[in-house]
């Protein structure tokens, strides 16, 4: 017993090791009591049955979700491969342009521009290409090759893509680029460039191709001054169309270098320019038979036009634009006059032309006697004037500032809950019905595209599409329809107004039927009918389930690939064309 009790370990009663944690450190964090689950209470947000319940919690409330259901926009035709190209390499221009490398080393940008040489280009041509990128490798070096081997009638619409994308990115020597006979554009109200610039001497197109130019289009360059205009205008002498609208330091000296230099001049907008009375005699002097288009709206005359247009009649004029008050001006001091006789505000009074004048309203007819378009903005005259002009020839008259009113857009908006007055919310609905019914089937049904009716009036679905519409298959030119809260009147208008839209509004491209009665059924008849549609706007519609209100598309096209669904005739899927 002593010999096994000496082998056993001091301090073990059993003679067995054990074995003990280390005691913490002080500077450890001690450790914190796990506290007991607590057993979430069952909610309609956290319940597997969350799809009926949900259903059943909306149906029952006044919840109100925004459901908006968006899908890709459908193309407006059916664009081709070259216009593909062309605006694929319109849109990467800033990086082929900034690009230092070979074409053939670039991006996909500059694949897409490459394939736009091909069209037209035989082994000779692409041959040349390839020897030219080994000398231009720097800034424009890649743009400039594929630019050279462009096909001519390509070169337009890539260049007014560019201006229309990058315009603010554009300087005066990469606009040297886009120098493509015979029309030389230049609009200052989408290049920046253009708009401030006051030399126009790095403009000039290079001598062997100067010659080729025969349209010009300068405008709202209002920094260029008058000489510098018209020292671009002496190195295009074959110039027939000149457009210098907005360029408002333009003068004598470019009416000057007109007369003497573009001998074919035929069509001329000196629009906003600073020209005078004697500058326009000049021009009609000297091309007053040969003109086709004449524009101006700012020339002050001091008595009367008829020494200005002494050279008439012109018998090839079919566009002409004048000042309104060309004949009948008022007194230059008829502000003044009025404060006199303490008017506040002054409305300037026409004055009655000579007896004797060679250039009057009831003669335009016989100066003017192959005019088909004609602006007078700002017209001024006097009562019972007769306007003489060529019969059964006009095809626009513009007397406004803007010219004649084209309604695109009507919006007739009021307060859902109705006014509390049965007058008032009678006249309200008296004037939507007159809205669609008669406004749709007058003047706005090929002009009017966006059309928004919000008031508290019920909507009759037989009247809201003209019939002409439908047994004629007119389309109209409506893309956008907002009818936020309508109520639609009958017992099956929601069907009704949804057969209507769907054989009435063809090109509908947004619709907003949000806090209506419509159904699923509804929107589906309606979306099979108008196949462009790419945004509905569902929110608080009752009749359409909670999961199709924002997914309205996949709905519907679950729904018509369903085995037992039925075809629908007479609609074209543009998605699948």
């Amino acid at each position: 017993m002593a010999s096994s009790s000496s082998g056993r370990r001091p301090g073990s009663a059993s003679g067995l090791y054990t074995i003990s944690r280390p005691a913490a450190s002080s500077s450890s964090t001690p450790r914190r009591p796990a506290q007991p689950k607590r057993k979430k209470p069952r909610t309609v947000w956290n319940s597997a049955d969350t799809k009926s319940e949900w259903d059943e919690l909306v149906a029952v409330s006044s919840l109100s979700t925004s459901a908006p259901s968006t899908r890709k926009p459908r193309l407006r035709g059916l664009p081709s491969l070259a216009k593909c190209a062309g605006d694929a390499a319109a849109r990467g221009f800033k990086r082929l342009w900034e690009d230092e490398a070979e074409p053939s080393t670039s991006t996909s940008a500059t694949a897409t521009a490459t394939a736009l040489t091909r069209g037209g280009r035989d082994g000779a041509d692409a041959s040349e290409n390839n020897d030219l990128r080994t000398e231009l490798k720097g800034r424009g070096g890649s743009w400039s090759v594929l630019w050279a081997g462009t096909p001519d009638h390509l070169k337009e619409p890539v260049r007014d893509s560019v201006f229309r994308w990058w315009g603010s990115y554009l300087t005066i020597q990469v606009l040297r680029t886009f120098e493509n006979p015979p029309h030389l554009r230049l609009p200052g109200d989408i290049l920046p460039a253009i708009a401030s610039v006051q030399q126009l001497k790095p403009l000039v197109p290079p001598s062997d191709i100067a010659e080729s130019f025969t349209s010009l289009t300068l405008t709202h360059a209002a920094k260029a001054p008058d000489v510098a205009i018209a020292g671009l205008i002496h190195f295009l002498p074959n110039l027939e169309v000149i457009n210098l609208k907005g360029c408002t330091l333009a003068g004598k000296r470019v009416v000057e270098t007109i007369v003497k230099r573009c001998r074919r001049l035929r069509r001329i907008n000196l629009k906003g320019t600073a020209i005078g009375e004697d500058d326009l005699r000049s021009l009609l002097d000297e091309f007053g038979q040969q003109l086709e288009g004449l524009k101006v709206d700012n020339v002050r005359f001091h008595n009367s036009p008829d020494k200005a247009f002494a050279s008439g009649p012109f018998p090839k004029i079919t566009h002409l634009c004048l000042p309104g008050d060309i004949i009948n001006a008022p007194s230059q001091d008829f502000r003044e006059r009025a404060k006199r006789f303490g008017q506040i505000i002054a409305h300037p009074l026409p004055r009655a032309a000579p007896a004797d004048a060679s250039f009057d309203w009831p003669k335009f007819s016989h100066i003017f006697p192959a005019l088909t378009h004609l602006y007078l903005p700002g017209l001024l005259i006097p009562t019972n004037t007769t306007i003489s002009v060529p019969p059964n020839q006009l095809v626009k008259l513009s007397l406004g500032p803007g010219g004649p009113p084209s309604l695109e857009d009507f919006r007739h908006q009021g307060d859902p809950k109705g006014s509390k007055d049965a007058r008032c919310d009678n006249g309200m609905a008296a004037y939507s019905m007159y809205l669609y019914e008669e406004g749709m089937s007058g003047p706005w049904q090929r002009t009017l595209k966006r059309l928004t009716i919000s008031t508290p009036c019920k909507i009759d679905p037989y009247h809201f599409v003209p019939e002409e519409w439908i047994s004629l298959d007119f389309q109209t030119a409506l893309e956008e329809l907002n009818l936020p809260s309508m109520q639609f009147s009958g017992v099956d208008g929601n069907e009704l107004f949804a057969q209507t839209i769907a054989e009435g509004f063809r090109n509908l491209r947004s619709l907003d039927l949000s806090g209506s009665s419509v159904t699923d059924e509804d929107v589906f008849t309606i979306l099979d009918g108008c196949p462009l549609i790419s945004h509905i706007d569902l929110t608080s519609c009752r009749g359409v389930r909670v999961q199709n209100r924002r997914n309205i598309f996949k709905a519907w096209e679950a729904a018509r690939k369903a085995p037992d669904a039925e075809p629908v005739s007479g609609f074209i899927d543009l998605h699948t064309v």
